[in-house]
């Protein structure tokens, strides 16, 4: 099915759906044009403002570690823009003066992650049923703010808030971002700087795809040679300099996601793409081909069981995420040794497997099995849709965008998914036709930001339940041709910001042209923050990807 039909329709998850119409009916173009992105789906201005210069107190209804961590990070904002930080206390009947107040409690009638914010002359309200719902709040009050007070540059009256009424809440629940590290290693920086981004932009999944056939990107304690050999070189230079990530580093990572109220979701591919860790110990290697070598795991070999149990073991200590992603994709690309392995012959007989197919989906449905033992539920690519893995334990990623039909199988399966196709959720595809450095598919087959913007308008045409089914959306940065970090940036700014929008707002609020206008000020915040980005209104002359070593 050709890029242009599937794009048809509209549907947001009925998981906000109840919630989000009785918002929405409340709305019309007119009361939804504040400078936030993404848009919120229901705002009302007033006419006058309220001055962050003159207030003098955070008041909570109670002072939890919710609540403290809220006004922490918003004090620390201040701080970083040479604001003066607000005293944080209990609110009470004497209160009085300019406050922002905070109530936060479960059982408000407000959704997950939903917020109501009210601002007025000299009092700034905020209610939520949850702490990723208040932070959401307080990131909207940074949107509101001009784009001086990131860069520091306070003039005058910049600090005027308007007098506005939102209620908010996310049409999905996964806003995702992906980072390939394999390829080409950037580090806990730019790390930072994406999940920045991405909470500024209320996104709160980062799948971050840490193993492949260019490099290891963790350490494994048990298995010291994943980082002594496994993590040396990337795409453009595979004998360059060891490149990963120390378990301290990952916990350092986590927890600043964690304070910005997003899950880190990690990857450790299988049984394809192995030949990082096949190089370091070659013993687990079920061979490849000579375009692809050591590039499976072997499933005939208990060895192999043993090693990637103890890597899963480890891996979910580092991370709290209820989910790990076992990649799954692609395994057909160099597996037909299997066919020579004596161990895999020998499986292949005891189980009554009667091709590669079959030994594939063993391995899968066995490894899943695992990661489901540690309390974790598998996310996996779409591939493994064939493997049938049990449905309740399990994430599809719809990653092939010209097989709709393994879109349409894996909702007829029951499985929950995450919608992330190459087309137009893939960040290494050029995003303009001028471009040369980057991946098309077809004529023009770009990803360029209207597309990622108006996403996944299709949706619609499946039943309410099997859209019940789709936790969220998400964009991948596969970085094959993404080597330096202005690249990296060039190729995700401004895209990022229609991805967020893509997770968060109602198909039926979005305007383009009008998230285009918002995008101008985004773009002098890009500048504060040191990002290269593409310029759409230019047509920016373009950041290609270069094979110096």
């Amino acid at each position: 099915m050709k890029v242009k039909k599937m794009f048809k329709g509209l549907v947001a998850s009925s998981v906000l759906l109840t919630s989000l119409v009785a918002i929405d009916a409340m709305a019309d173009k007119k009361q939804r044009n504040v400078t936030v992105i993404p848009q919120v789906q229901f705002s009302e201005q007033g006419v006058s403002c309220f001055d962050l210069a003159k207030c003098d107190e955070i008041l909570v209804n109670e002072l939890n570690v919710d609540t403290r961590k809220a006004a922490e990070f918003f004090n620390d904002y201040l701080k970083k823009a040479q604001l003066k930080t607000v005293d944080v206390n209990v609110v009470s009947q004497n209160s009085s003066g300019v406050k922002i107040i905070i109530d936060l409690r479960s059982e408000l009638p407000i959704k997950e992650e939903g917020y109501e914010l009210k601002i007025v002359d000299n009092k700034i309200s905020i209610k939520a049923s949850s702490a990723s719902g208040l932070f959401y709040a307080l990131q909207t009050i940074r949107q509101l703010l001009p784009s001086c007070v990131e860069n520091k540059k306070i003039e005058v009256g910049a600090l005027k808030l308007p007098n506005v009424e939102i209620k908010d809440a996310p049409r999905y629940r996964w806003r995702g971002l992906m980072l390939d590290e394999s390829r080409h290693f950037f580090g806990k920086d730019i790390v930072k700087k994406l999940l920045d981004t991405m909470a500024f932009y209320k996104m709160n999944r980062f799948h971050w795809h840490l193993t492949d056939t260019d490099g290891w990107r963790f350490e494994v304690k048990k298995y010291p040679k994943l980082t002594t050999i496994g993590s040396r070189g990337d795409r453009t230079n595979p004998n360059g300099e060891l490149m990963f990530y120390t378990q301290e580093d990952i916990k350092e990572i986590v927890k600043y996601a964690q304070e910005r109220h997003i899950m880190i979701i990690p990857e450790v591919d299988m049984p394809g793409h192995a030949t990082a860790a096949a190089k370091a110990y070659p013993e687990i290697s079920g061979g490849g081909s000579e375009k692809y070598p050591e590039f499976t795991f072997n499933p005939g070999k208990q060895v192999t069981y043993d090693f990637l149990e103890n890597v899963l073991r480890e891996t979910a200590q580092l991370f709290p995420s209820p989910y790990i992603h076992y990649g799954g994709d692609e395994v057909h690309f160099a597996n037909k040794q299997w066919l020579k392995d004596p161990a895999i012959l020998k499986l292949m007989k005891e189980k009554n497997l009667k091709n590669l197919h079959e030994v594939e989906w063993y391995f899968n449905r066995k490894m899943s099995k695992f990661i489901n033992g540690l309390g974790r539920k598998t996310v996996a690519w779409d591939e493994v849709i064939a493997a049938d893995v049990p449905p309740n334990e399990a994430v599809m990623m719809w990653w092939r965008h010209d097989r709709v039909k393994s879109l349409d199988k894996s909702l007829e399966k029951g499985y929950q998914v995450v919608l992330c196709p190459r087309l137009p959720m893939y960040f290494d595809f050029v995003q303009s036709t001028t471009h040369k450095s980057g991946r098309v598919w077809g004529n023009p087959g770009i990803a360029d930001l209207p597309l990622v913007y108006d996403f996944p308008k299709f949706v619609e045409k499946y039943p309410l339940e099997q859209r019940q089914q789709i936790l969220g959306v998400q964009a991948n940065i596969w970085t094959e041709q993404i080597r330096e970090n202005e690249r990296l940036f060039f190729m995700t700014y401004p895209r990022i910001a229609g991805a967020a929008a893509a997770g968060w707002t109602m198909q039926k609020n979005k305007d383009y042209q009008e998230f285009l206008e918002k995008l101008k000020d985004n773009f002098k915040r890009y500048d504060a923050w040191g990002i290269n980005y593409y310029d759409v209104f230019t047509d920016s002359e373009e950041v290609k990807h270069t094979e110096k070593k």
